[in-house]
């Protein structure tokens, strides 16, 4: 093997027009102490914000300095002047705001928190919603673009670590932030979309990079330990 380069593109590359206003709908620890510091730390334009409680839409207003506070999403989506949309509501709501905002023509992009939905059914409803519409969506699936990630995916691109054969994951955290995760039962938990949004860029690169292994059994097996503080998924290249 030559010389590795360990400079490695991390960096999300950024659009031409950072100055899109963007409508906030969600008010919880995800939106206001990790999605509008964010936007703001790229000098994109947070412009209004709404939530299921008035006064918790208002005090993160003033937190992170948004200029418009409605007490409803409805409201919020009938501003004319909103042109992206960023959606922080648990995944049982979330169609029903899109439904709604694929409505509107003002609305030019459309980011859905993780998961996008309670069921593949919803889940496609709200894909092809948006396709009818001429609407970008995207799901914020954040460590699938973490700067580690990408790191990976660069050093399997340049075949750093030769021919993979298995990619396996230990999540070891706590999500504090999904208390809403108590009002539904333990089949419905979420935790699984975390990892598979992870494995769906190493997997499909294992595979592009192996093609023997992709005549494996179709399906995909996992192990999810449930009931401790971490999760440990392994995925075979026959996913």
């Amino acid at each position: 093997m030559g010389t590795i380069d360990l400079h490695l593109p991390v960096e999300p590359v950024m659009p031409k027009r950072k100055d899109y206003r963007i409508g906030c709908i969600g008010s919880g620890f995800i939106m206001r102490d990790c999605h509008l510091v964010a936007y703001r730390d790229a000098g994109f334009n947070p412009y209004a914000i709404s939530s299921r409680t008035f006064d918790n839409a208002k005090a993160a207003a003033e937190l992170r300095q948004i200029p418009v506070v409605y007490r409803t999403w409805e409201e919020l989506i009938g501003d004319p002047r909103i042109e992206i949309l960023d959606i922080a509501i648990p995944p049982d709501r979330q169609l029903e705001v899109v439904r709604r905002a694929v409505k509107q023509d003002h609305i030019k992009g459309i980011l859905c928190q993780k998961p996008l939905a309670m069921n593949a059914r919803d889940a496609h409803e709200i894909v092809e919603l948006c396709e009818g519409a001429g609407i970008k969506i995207a799901v914020n699936s954040n460590m699938r673009y973490d700067q580690s990630m990408r790191a990976l995916k660069t050093i399997l691109d340049r075949g750093y670590l030769g021919e993979p054969v298995l990619a396996t994951i230990e999540m070891r955290a706590i999500p504090h932030w999904q208390e809403f995760l108590h009002t539904y039962s333990p089949s419905k938990s979420s935790i699984w979309e975390y990892i598979t949004s992870i494995f769906s860029v190493i997997c499909s690169e294992i595979r592009r990079k192996s093609p023997r292994l992709r005549a494996g059994t179709p399906g995909r097996r996992s192990r999810i330990l449930t009931g401790s503080r971490s999760t440990r998924s392994t995925m075979p290249m026959s996913c």
